[in-house]
């Protein structure tokens, strides 16, 4: 539920916690799906502080605007996701929060993405609800971590 420039988030056990909008890094190589992101995101009420189409970008991105959330691909030019959010998360103390958002579900590639630090995964096509369920997740495991 949006209020303002805040919105709410059940926690477990039924209590509402309010909480202000997310900033999200979207890291994705085709344009209407990033496009998608960008309006499911803005219609959660959280914001989208940048757009990357590669794997490199998306790591000189996230450390240059130290986003609240990255959402990226795993299949990218020039570096893939798993790839860059490893070289994102290699020095820090936390892992940096990243869903994972692919068109493929093999058994070796969601290792890989667990093994980088993924705090959740998504297979395309991502629904509005499917997408704002992975989000919720992903930042409650990131304040458990």
């Amino acid at each position: 539920m949006l209020i303002s420039n805040f919105f709410y988030i059940k926690l477990i056990g039924g209590e509402d916690m309010l909480r202000k909008p997310l900033r999200i890094l979207i890291a994705e190589d085709e344009a209407m799906i990033l496009y998608g992101f960008k309006s499911f995101i803005n219609e959660m009420g959280h914001e989208v502080i940048g757009e990357v189409y590669d794997g490199e970008k998306a790591v000189e991105m996230a450390n240059a605007l130290n986003p609240d959330l990255l959402i990226m691909d795993i299949k990218m030019p020039k570096a893939d996701g798993i790839t860059a959010l490893r070289r994102i998360n290699s020095g820090r103390k936390i892992l940096f929060p990243c869903i994972f958002v692919t068109a493929f579900s093999d058994v070796e590639l969601i290792d890989n993405a667990k093994d980088a630090g993924a705090f959740n995964y998504l297979i395309k096509p991502v629904s509005y609800e499917s997408l704002q369920a992975a989000i919720e997740i992903a930042m409650e495991r990131f304040e458990d971590y």
